[in-house]
C-alpha cells in the first residue's frame, strides 16, 4: 500500500453523556481527530464511520478542511431506549474520497467508568505523533472540542517554532476569566483543557466565551465555545 493511502485516526476521547449515574445511556456522542500517517489532517473528501457494534447503530459524518480534522457523531435513543450500555463495543472507521475504508479502525469497550465520567480514551496507532512532536504545519488555533461543552474542553494548537503562548479564555464582555496557558513552548502540537471554570476554581456560567491565542509577535486567533450545564 502506497503511503498517501496508509492513515491513522486517532480518537482523542469517547464521551458517553449519561442522565444519571447508571450503566446505560441514552445519548452517546463520539468524537475525535481523523489524520494522515504524513502528519496532514483527513479534510474534504474523507468520511468517519462510527457504529455501536452491540446494538447494530451506525452513524458516520463527512470532514472538512474547516474542522481541522475534528469531528463527532451523536446516537440518540428516545423513548427510554438505550443508546449505548457499559460493555457495548463502539468501532470507529475513516473511509477516503472513493468510500474504501482504511484498514485501521478504533475498536473500544464501554465500561462504567466510561458512563459515569462520560470520557472514554481511545487512541489506536502508536506511529502517530505525540503533542509536542513535530513537524506539525503553520501556527495555528485548533477548534474547541466538542462544541458545545459541558466541560472537559479540548484545545489544541500548534506553534511553528518556539515562542511565548498565551491561551485565555474571554467571556461576552470581553473579561478573561482563565488563562490556560501562559509559558514558552517548543514547535509542534500542543493541547489544553478548560473544565469549564474560571481562575478562582468557580464554574463559569453557562453562555459563550472566547478561547483567545496569541504567541509573541508572531500570531493572534480566537475560537468560539458554548458553555452548556
Amino acid at each position: 500500500m502506497t503511503a498517501h493511502r496508509l492513515f491513522a485516526l486517532v480518537i482523542a476521547a469517547t464521551t458517553v453523556a449519561a442522565t444519571s449515574h447508571a450503566s446505560s445511556t441514552n445519548l452517546l456522542t463520539v468524537y475525535g481527530e481523523a489524520r494522515l500517517v504524513n502528519h496532514q489532517l483527513a479534510g474534504d473528501g474523507y468520511r468517519v464511520v462510527v457504529e455501536n457494534l452491540t446494538r447494530v447503530t451506525r452513524d458516520s459524518v463527512a470532514l472538512h478542511a474547516a474542522d481541522d480534522g475534528r469531528y463527532a457523531v451523536t446516537f440518540v435513543a428516545y423513548d427510554s431506549n438505550v443508546a449505548a450500555s457499559t460493555g457495548d463495543q463502539i468501532r470507529v472507521t475513516l473511509k477516503n474520497a472513493s468510500g474504501a475504508a482504511i484498514p485501521t479502525a478504533a475498536l473500544k469497550t464501554v465500561a462504567q467508568q466510561n458512563v459515569d465520567t462520560s470520557l472514554l480514551s481511545a487512541d489506536i496507532n502508536p506511529q502517530l505523533l505525540a503533542v509536542g512532536d513535530g513537524p506539525s504545519g503553520p501556527t495555528r488555533l485548533v477548534a474547541p472540542f466538542p462544541e458545545p461543552s459541558r466541560g472537559n474542553t479540548r484545545i489544541g494548537y500548534v506553534l511553528a517554532r518556539r515562542g511565548e503562548v498565551t491561551l485565555q479564555v474571554i467571556d461576552a464582555s470581553g473579561r478573561c476569566v482563565r488563562t490556560l496557558v501562559h509559558a514558552h513552548a517548543d514547535a509542534g502540537r500542543h493541547e489544553a483543557v478548560w473544565r469549564g471554570d474560571s481562575d478562582d476554581g468557580a464554574a463559569v456560567r453557562p453562555g459563550a466565551y472566547y478561547i483567545r491565542m496569541s504567541v509573541a509577535g508572531d500570531y493572534s486567533a480566537t475560537r468560539r465555545i458554548t458553555i452548556v450545564h
